[in-house]
């Protein structure tokens, strides 16, 4: 298990969307699992909740198929509560060393590297803000 902290802007209130992608340029597989804003209580965003395209697939209880090129998920309506940083943490596994995804938050896109969990076990990257 791994998850990838990064600091956001976040306009208050549920006016924000997250996408995570495998855009050009991007490279290898990563299971996703929730993506989670540091200051928020009352749970994740179930990543298998929300919508995929290119080539990703909700399996069971995470979005896996997004080594596809063009695979993404999106999560819609996402709190930003009073707005301002909020730290972006997305859960995944990977067993592949040098994975990078895009991630649009408010569709503003930069690229994040997963680091490999070594031995495909859920991680949070970054730190776990819990």
């Amino acid at each position: 298990m791994a998850r990838r902290a990064d600091d956001r802007h976040a306009e208050a209130g549920f006016h924000n969307t997250l996408k995570l992608e495998n855009g050009a340029g991007d490279a290898g597989g990563v299971n996703i699992d929730s993506y989670a804003i540091s200051d928020y209580t009352p749970g994740d965003y179930e990543a298998e909740q929300g919508a995929v395209g290119g080539g990703a697939a909700i399996q069971g209880a995470h979005v896996g198929q997004m080594h596809q090129s063009g695979a993404w998920n999106q999560i819609g309506i996402v709190d930003g509560l009073g707005g301002g940083t909020k730290t972006l943490v997305v859960r995944y596994a990977t067993n592949e060393a040098g994975v990078v995804k895009s991630l649009y938050e408010r569709r503003v896109c930069a690229s994040r590297e997963l680091p490999r969990d070594g031995g495909g076990r859920w991680r949070h990257a970054g730190g776990d803000p819990r």
